[in-house]
């Protein structure tokens, strides 16, 4: 029995380790961003200390080179928090299909390209192609804040992949009985 038992669990672990390559196309982006100026002229919500976070999942990230991923296409999304508002990959109403885009050098993402008018009551948000936001005024142009987001992997995949070699090993080592 326990012949078929090892090679049930080396089959299982070899499937995760395999699937682990179809899963490294697909990548999952944490945001955390913060608000480095105010122009003593805005008068909204955001303060210095507002939270700014969020998420993008894109599929097809490839890992060589310079890529454009579109984020408005299932099953890739984006979610950014700005203090109390919430953004989402439709709220990108400039362009249309094809944005906002999100960008990777060789698989680790470098920036997003999003658009969205009223932000806050009579602001528009503006992330333009990189890891620097600017909340402005649309009729003067005046930028009322000016920010930069961090991006960081969330590894979720690789960790699969060890928990399962992890199992395997310690099911290995485990005192046989005796029949």
């Amino acid at each position: 029995m326990r012949k078929y038992l090892d090679k049930y669990i080396f089959g299982l672990v070899l499937w995760l380790v395999l699937a682990a390559n179809a899963w490294s196309a697909t990548i999952a982006i944490n945001i955390t961003g913060s608000i480095d100026f105010i122009d003593t002229a805005y008068g909204g919500a955001l303060t210095l200390s507002s939270p700014i976070n969020g998420v993008f999942v894109a599929d097809g990230v490839s890992g060589t080179g310079f890529e454009a991923i579109a984020l408005d296409l299932p099953p890739s999304g984006l979610t950014l928090n700005f203090g109390p508002y919430t953004f989402y990959e439709t709220d990108d109403d400039l362009y249309g299909s094809g944005f906002p885009l999100a960008y990777f050098n060789d698989g680790a993402a470098v920036g997003l390209d999003f658009y969205r008018t009223d932000a806050e009551p009579g602001l528009d948000l503006w992330i333009a192609g990189g890891d620097e936001f600017v909340l402005f005024d649309s009729f003067t142009q005046m930028d009322m804040l000016k920010g930069t987001l961090n991006f960081t992997p969330v590894p979720i995949p690789s960790a699969l992949c060890l928990l399962a070699s992890g199992l395997f090993v310690l099911l290995r080592l485990r005192p046989k009985t005796m029949a």
